[in-house]
């Protein structure tokens, strides 16, 4: 994968073996053309071929090269917000119909796994969501109540099995276990979303850029380097690595980036004494902090900002202070490897899929729960753009808008969590 900060990460290290596609250098025509190979992308191209439909796909770098493949492969249900949040964003109806969608996105992923023996190193364990302090215990157990409410099956737990699913002392207020999450490697996921999307006949194009993108004939006309590509439908799946191709998609999102560290392959007494069954784990701080142990034994924690200029030092030394504090067992342990990606948010912290013209679908801002969300959200493009109504779809369709003051707060987000991170976990 190209390095965009002079990052070392880990995923391409250890994913699956790239998917191989031909050039780009002729005319193309599709019934649906999908730019943009992420989660989304790549669950719309994997559904439509699956049912039959004739589907090109197209990517400027390689299959998950953004924030697909730059994340820490939790695989959560919902949103962030709790239902009640959501219920009161976009009111009621609306919230009772997103989260009942989104809550499907562990089972939407682990099903494609099952279905298509996807080699992912899938992990349908759970996750934890942890109290970082006792004053976080209440927001939990509300959580709880709301989630329950609408029938899922997490339950809270207590602090002496908290300590003793995350292996730290400092993890002893509780947490909120949802069975039905999981982990992934999410680089692997999507080149086996690839592999397979191909060998239903989906035609994919790598490291290959549209250069327009318009209406002409009555049909949608994409251009490349050496011709165009027409099509009945498009799907635009770019979200956070949009660019000018049409620039109000890039404008509405705010980007906010995200980094990981990971160790290598620490000793095997050791890893087991963190998270020893292996879930993925995050936490109620402001600015939170995630843990998982991959298959092999390395430590992988991941929080908000990204690895530009002097952020790096400050974010490695704080999740060094962090990772000490929580597991004094890795002290001392290289961060073998660092990277980040950038996460597209919305102003409400809601998902959103843009129409703006018949034919164009521009879903986007899954605010850090790309991996359930986009492949459900994925489906959701597929089936309406082979004629489902649009009253099954998930979420309402917008027209396409920009986010005010968008440079300011990615700056808000970058600039406040490095200013958090320098002066927290000091004691």
């Amino acid at each position: 994968m190209p390095s965009e900060l002079n990052e070392i990460p880990l995923w391409p290290h250890t994913a699956v073996p790239r998917v191989e596609t031909p050039q780009l250098i002729s005319d193309l025509n599709a019934d649906v053309l999908i730019v943009g190979a992420g989660y989304t992308g790549l669950s719309a191209a994997l559904h439509l071929a699956e049912g039959g439909a004739d589907v090109i796909v197209i990517e400027a770098e390689e299959f998950g090269f953004g924030g697909s493949g730059r994340n820490a492969g939790l695989v959560n249900p919902g949103v962030w917000l709790t239902p009640q949040e959501v219920d009161q964003r976009i009111g009621a109806k609306a919230g009772d119909k997103l989260n009942a969608a989104l809550d499907q996105g562990p089972e939407a992923v682990f099903g494609l796994v099952k279905r298509h023996n996807l080699n992912c190193d899938a992990y349908n364990g759970g996750t934890i969501y942890l109290a970082h302090n006792a004053g976080k215990v209440d927001y939990l157990k509300q959580r709880h109540a709301q989630m329950s409410e609408r029938g899922a099956t997490c339950e809270v737990v207590g602090g002496e099995e908290t300590v003793r699913l995350t292996g730290s002392q400092l993890y002893r207020h509780g947490g909120l276990f949802d069975p039905r999450a999981g982990t992934i490697h999410p680089m692997s996921y999507t080149r086996e979303m690839a592999r397979v999307a191909q060998q239903f006949g989906a035609r994919l194009f790598q490291n290959a850029r549209i250069g327009s993108l318009a209406k002409s004939g009555g049909k949608w006309v994409a251009t490349h380097g050496t011709g165009t590509i027409s099509a009945e439908q498009v799907i635009l799946a770019t979200n956070a690595y949009s660019d000018n191709v049409l620039p109000k998609t890039r404008e509405a999102t705010i980007p906010v980036g995200m980094f990981h560290v990971a160790t290598d392959v620490l000793d095997p007494e050791v890893a087991a004494s963190i998270v020893p069954e292996r879930h993925g784990v995050w936490d109620t701080r402001t600015v939170m902090l995630s843990t998982r142990i991959d298959p092999k034994g390395r430590l992988i924690m991941c929080s908000a900002g990204s690895l530009k200029w002097a952020f790096k030092a400050i974010k490695q030394a704080w999740v060094t202070r962090a990772r000490d504090r929580l597991y004094p067992q890795v002290k001392g342990a290289k961060w073998s490897f660092h990277w980040s990606g950038t996460v597209g948010f919305t102003p409400n912290h809601l998902p959103r899929v843009h129409s703006p013209e018949a034919g164009l679908i521009i879903p986007l801002g899954y605010n850090g729960r790309g991996i359930g969300n986009g492949t459900v959200i994925g489906k959701a493009c597929a089936d309406y753009v082979q004629g489902a109504p649009l009253s099954d779809f998930p979420l309402p369709l917008h027209e396409l808008s920009t986010v005010g003051m968008r440079t300011a707060r990615s700056a808000y987000y970058e600039f406040g969590s490095a200013a958090m991170q320098f002066v927290t976990d000091r004691g």
